[in-house]
């Protein structure tokens, strides 16, 4: 390390902490199958998915700052959507907008490949309306630390970053009940889930030493 800006090559270890234990959930999200790809639960309808092996952003996505680019040599199977915030923090708005007032299932896969003592990477559940973050998936990959939040609630685990992409997804069931989930574990949950319309943002902070990878991008309904 060198100037307070050290970084490190990230590890494909993996440390969750005991984080099951904080909500009682029966059943799991989503899950993958043998060669990686994204399964939609069972019998769910897909309203949205990018892989982004076609343009980007394209008619999917608004790049607010920064310049994300996708690469396809990395991915979980290639291509995947690449940030690296060289001169700019990067902010990636899905264009479309879901509503609340029904089930639904938002998933993504994350690696982090390169970070230095400032990278965070955020996916936002935001309400279009006025902009206030109702969800949010948070990791600062330096200290090996994750924090999610639903709404008032936060919880903060120990999780090593990985070239090796994790599963991450948001649920809320029929009953407004909001669960965040990694790899098929249940991480915090939070009954009261506001009925709302929302929109996704993905920001990526760091320099020329972070770089994480999103792909497999997707939204279900039951």
């Amino acid at each position: 390390m060198s100037g307070g800006e050290g970084f490190k090559r990230s590890s494909s270890g993996r440390l969750l902490a005991a984080a099951v234990a904080l909500v009682a959930i029966s059943g799991c999200g989503g899950h993958r199958d043998d060669d990686d790809d994204p399964v939609p639960p069972s019998g769910a309808a897909v309203v949205f998915f990018d892989d982004f092996s076609g343009s980007f952003p394209g008619s999917r996505w608004d790049v607010l700052s920064g310049d994300p680019f996708t690469s396809h040599q990395e991915g979980n199977a290639a291509p995947s959507l690449i940030l690296n915030p060289v001169d700019d923090s990067i902010l990636v708005r899905g264009d479309f907008v879901f509503t609340s007032e029904t089930a639904v299932t938002l998933a993504f896969d994350m690696a982090s490949f390169e970070v230095q003592s400032g990278s965070e990477f955020r996916f936002l559940v935001v309400a279009a309306g006025s902009g206030i973050v109702d969800a949010s998936f948070e990791t600062r990959p330096f200290v090996d630390e994750v924090f999610v939040t639903i709404m008032d609630v936060q919880f903060t685990f120990d999780l090593v970053p990985s070239t090796s992409f994790d599963f991450v997804e948001f649920t809320i069931d029929p009953d407004g009940l909001a669960t965040w989930w990694l790899n098929d574990v249940a991480i915090l949950s939070r009954a009261g889930f506001p009925i709302d319309l929302y929109e996704i943002d993905i920001e990526t902070h760091g320099g020329e030493f972070t770089v994480i990878a999103v792909d497999n991008v997707m939204l279900t309904r039951p």
